[in-house]
């Protein structure tokens, strides 16, 4: 598993799970693009 920092979705979130990827391996990504859909597993 690869970790990778995430801006700050509220102060209760801790981790998210990713459900979709954006872009594919190898693609050529910049600050700033979404690379991911992410949810908080904590949800109700």
């Amino acid at each position: 598993m690869t970790e990778f920092l995430m801006p700050s979705l509220g102060a209760d979130m801790e981790a998210a799970t990713v459900v979709e990827w954006r872009v594919k391996p190898g693609d050529a990504v910049k600050r700033g693009d979404i690379v991911a859909a992410v949810v908080n597993p904590k949800r109700d």
